[in-house]
């Protein structure tokens, strides 16, 4: 084995072993290029830290970083990648028998664990590069933990970082060592170089090294240069646009985990001319490039995201954080000092964010829910979590899987069905995993796998979504996910062609949530017009939502499922508009098929205040979409009439509402008649003179009651205006009470003279009569109601039916007043009969 070159942390690598010895975890944390990666590793294996038929699995964030760390490691071991040292990521797997070290993306591991639970194949992991906090190494840290504590306490567990808060960490692993080592570095000077982030960055990548060349220290300008960029393209035309510029004077050398071996090599290697290496933020942490004295730092990334829409993992274009950016810094002072260039302004710094948000927290988390439970953690409400996600994505992931038929209900502690099982054994998101499954089903396999490709690879750029799928092309990437994904199925499936209904019927079981109807934008004459040349239509989802489309583009149907939306604002909108931009036709029938929660039978009563009525209405829906709605006579009489009463008369006699219901209000909003004022004056003087009878309340709760009694059967407009509300209010009352109130306190009285007269019987105020004076001669008092109880205020009129006295006291009024009044009216109306003593005349 040829001799090393010392590195940082060589001096503490027989303690890391011993203290791994005594110990199930260990925590690492060591600043980039101490040499923790290739290392560390392979030091545990020589030490027999785990046993021969099991091997080390180190986790590291990217492919390029996990393929280059295996290289290195085989070649200071003095052999060939592939033999005890292997790598492994999705489309490469260089590993043999023999392979005891296997570097591999942290998804990987996951798949290892659907496979294999207990991970028997293993007998340490380490996870390298924590401090980025990717959802899959929370998840591996979170779910070996609980391995170790439960039915592996022999597996070791190592966490490294370059930079780490350690405090959680140390918390969440009880009893691990922490080693910390901090390599010696050179200062590193920082100048902003803003520009117009709108130009092609392409352009300020290119004058920031013109700068460089001619203002740079001439130390700064004998070293090579490194610049972050966020992805491949932009490094692509960052080597394309400095080629032509500079090509001559520096080694233009891209690094991305699509370069053949050779190309990667030359990074790394001396050169004649100072190298200018375009990578992306592989090469903040997990790769160490010597000789760099100058960086040129866009302060953009590709961060881990999702489409909002469908939940599908997409790379979002995102600022850096300031921890990034300081790592990005750093890079140029590890030999020399350096110095970096940002090419955004101080303020943009200041306002960025200081650590990166833990992926836990923004991603969509479907395929992670499903990957636990079929490592065998079924109940999620127990899990271990290093960090635990937001209750509302845990909820929604849960309620999708369900959806999809993964879960045999929508909570987190739902067993898996056998269905959900094969879904979790498909390396892809559960959407895409249910159609291919539904796919080979029907028979359309082949198309499916294209067109899941498409759809993974965010690639959907025709709104028909099948036109693409006969008139377009596969990238490379995408045949290798065909290639993926079809392994998982046998080779005639996986060839199989169909016709579109069976693919879109596939569809619809991968996106159920995702289903749209059509209907015309309301628009003005001009814009119906353009409507009618195929111009904007709307599309209702079924989750409530709504999108606009084309509609000269857009396939034939009512029916969709949308695969695919943008969010635009225009000039004076105050927020975006959704625009639909793929989409399948279906047909509404298939919905029926639907099993859960989307497809809803129910049966709701409605006012139609055109026609006057209730009528129930019978309505089968998909979500918020109606697939069926019929109307007919209410099956239940009793809610019928609360909602006319609610609907048409305004009253609520059975919500918080009624608590306060007074019989003022409730005369003026049915009308206020005399004749039903009368009626519960009536009732409420009777009350008072009986509180022993069983009458109702006429305040709050109890009016309410009783007024449901009375309006019994009153369910339209003609129910109403032909109900004769008096009477029903006596038919509501027990038989008992009602001739009780007809006895006590009747509608009319007959006077002493013979004369029948009115009872009036006003709200709130004392019930009375009126009559000629001459029709209480002979009477020495009023007539009384109620057993006496209640005496009627009586209105005395004159021979003109004007009132010249109104009193309950008739004994008085004869003795006191009547003397004088009787003077007026002898000389008024001399041809009528004045009596001097009229209580006996």
């Amino acid at each position: 084995m040829p001799k090393l070159p010392p590195l940082p942390i060589d001096p503490l690598l027989p303690q890391i072993a011993a203290a791994l010895r005594e110990a199930p975890s260990l925590i690492v944390q060591a600043t980039p290029g101490s040499g923790k990666t290739t290392r560390i590793p392979p030091y545990l294996l020589a030490q027999g830290l785990v046993e021969p038929e099991r091997e080390i699995l180190v986790l590291v964030p990217r492919r390029l970083a996990a393929k280059m760390a295996a290289l290195r490691v085989a070649e200071e071991l003095g052999e060939s990648v592939g033999e005890r040292v292997g790598y492994q990521f999705r489309f490469e797997n260089v590993a043999g028998p023999k392979t005891r070290l296997r570097f591999l993306t942290e998804g990987m591991l996951l798949r290892f664990l659907v496979q294999d639970p207990l991970l028997k194949r293993a007998g340490m992991v380490i996870l390298d590069e924590f401090h980025e906090r990717h959802l899959h190494s929370d998840v591996a840290l979170s779910y070996l933990r609980s391995l170790q504590q439960g039915l592996r306490p022999d597996l070791k567990l190592l966490v490294m970082s370059a930079t780490l808060q350690l405090e959680g960490l140390a918390q969440f692993l009880p009893g691990s060592r922490v080693f910390q080592l901090e390599a010696p570095a050179f200062p590193v000077a920082v100048e902003y170089l803003p520009s117009d982030p709108k130009r092609p960055i392409e352009a300020r990548v290119r004058e920031a090294l013109a700068y460089a060349k001619n203002q740079a220290p001439p130390e700064i300008r004998r070293g090579d240069v490194l610049v972050f960029l966020p992805g491949m393209g932009e490094i692509l035309r960052c080597a394309d646009a400095l080629e032509r510029a500079f090509g001559g004077e520096f080694l233009i050398l891209p690094l991305h985990g699509e370069l053949p071996k050779e190309a990667q090599a030359k990074v790394f290697a001396k050169a004649e001319r100072p190298k200018v290496i375009l990578a992306t933020n592989v090469a903040e942490t997990s790769l160490t490039i010597e000789g760099v004295t100058l960086v040129i730092d866009s302060g953009l990334q590709r961060q881990a995201s999702y489409s909002w829409w469908s939940g599908i993992p997409a790379l979002k274009t995102r600022p850096t954080s300031k921890a990034s950016g300081i790592q990005r810094a750093g890079r140029a002072g590890r030999t020399a000092p350096g110095l970096c260039f940002r090419l955004y302004s101080a303020a943009d710094w200041e306002a960025r964010l200081a650590f990166e948000t833990p992926e836990i927290r923004r991603s969509d988390l479907a395929q992670t829910l499903l990957e636990i439970k079929a490592m065998g953690t079924e109940r999620l409400n127990g899990f271990g979590w290093f960090e635990a996600p937001p209750e509302g994505a845990l909820q929604a992931a849960a309620a999708l899987l369900h959806q999809l038929g993964a879960t045999e209900a929508p909570d987190l502690d739902a067993a898996l069905t056998g269905l959900g099982r094969r879904m979790a054994a498909i390396p892809i998101h559960p959407r895409l995993a249910r159609f291919l499954l539904e796919a080979e089903r029907r028979n359309c396999l082949g198309d499916a796998l294209r067109l899941a490709a498409l759809i993974s690879e965010d690639a959907l750029e025709e709104l028909d979504v099948f036109h693409q799928l006969e008139t377009g092309r596969l990238s490379e990437p995408q045949r290798r996910l065909i290639a993926l994904w079809g392994g998982h199925f046998s080779k005639a499936a996986a060839q199989a062609r169909a016709c579109e209904e069976d693919l879109a019927y596939a569809l619809l079981t991968g996106f159920p949530d995702r289903v749209a109807r059509r209907r015309m934008v309301s628009a003005s004459a001009e814009k119906r017009r353009a409507l009618e040349r195929g111009g904007e239509a709307e599309l209702v989802f079924c989750n409530g939502g709504a999108g606009l489309l084309r509609g000269e583009a857009s396939p034939a149907g009512e029916w969709c499922v949308v695969l695919d939306v943008q969010e635009k604002q225009h000039a004076g909108q105050t927020r975006p508009k959704v625009h639909v931009s793929a989409l399948a036709a279906i047909k509404p029938e298939w919905l029926f098929d639907w099993q859960g929660s989307l497809l809803v039978e129910e049966k709701e009563l409605v006012w139609d205040e055109r026609l006057g009525r209730v009528f129930q209405v019978s309505r089968i829906r998909y979500g918020q979409l109606a697939l069926s709605e019929s109307r007919e006579a209410p099956e239940d009489g009793v809610a019928a009439e609360r909602l006319f009463l609610k609907s048409a008369l305004g009253l609520d006699l059975e919500g918080p509402a009624a608590e306060s219901l007074e019989v003022p209000g409730l005369l003026q909003r049915l009308g206020g008649s005399e004749a039903l004022e009368a009626e519960f004056s009536r009732l409420d003087w009777l009350r008072r003179a009986h509180p022993e009878a069983p009458l109702p309340e006429l305040r709050g709760r109890g009016l309410a009651d009783f007024l449901l009694k009375v309006l019994s059967g009153v369910d339209s407009r003609q129910s109403w205006e032909s109900l004769d509300l008096p009477r029903a209010c006596l038919e509501a009352l027990p038989p008992e009470v009602a001739s009780l109130l007809s006895r006590e306190l009747p509608g009319h009285v007959v006077l002493q003279a013979g004369r029948r007269v009115k009872v009036h019987y006003p709200w709130g105020r004392e019930p009375w009569i009126e009559s000629r004076l001459q029709d209480f001669f002979g009477m020495k008092e009023g007539p009384k109601l109620a057993g006496g109880c209640v005496p009627l205020l009586l209105h005395l009129l004159a021979p003109n039916q004007r009132a010249v006295q109104v009193t309950k006291d008739l004994a008085g009024f004869w003795k006191n007043t009547y003397p004088e009044i009787r003077k007026q009216l002898m000389r008024r109306y001399p041809k009528h009969r004045w009596p001097e003593s009229p209580c006996v005349a």
